[in-house]
């Protein structure tokens, strides 16, 4: 699964929730909805949620725009790690095959 899909799951469990309550009548607003996201996030995300805290007027901070921020967050991390990934591969395929280690 990729990681986009984790938010993008993530946030439709959440908004889900969010109808159940809304359904038996009680009144949910979004500031409390990307309270409650921020404080469960995974610590991946401590840099995106520090930057919201910061920057962001919560009154007016909608949960569509808490998920685009953490759908962006979460492609830069998964470009990050696939440009290492790929590094990590060339490095590798540089190395000799005839070059050991440990001498043998």
């Amino acid at each position: 699964m990729s990681d986009s899909k984790n938010v993008d799951k993530c946030m439709t469990r959440v908004m889900g929730i969010v109808n159940q309550i809304k359904l038996i009548g009680e009144t949910i607003i979004d500031q409390n909805i990307v309270e409650m996201v921020l404080q469960n996030l995974l610590n991946k995300y401590d840099m995106i949620i520090t930057t919201i805290l910061d920057s962001k007027d919560f009154t007016n901070f909608s949960v569509e725009q808490l998920t685009a921020s953490l759908l962006a967050h979460e492609i830069r991390l998964k470009l990050a790690y696939d440009s290492m990934e790929q590094a990590f591969k060339v490095q590798l395929s540089v190395v000799s095959p005839n070059f050991h280690f440990f001498p043998q």
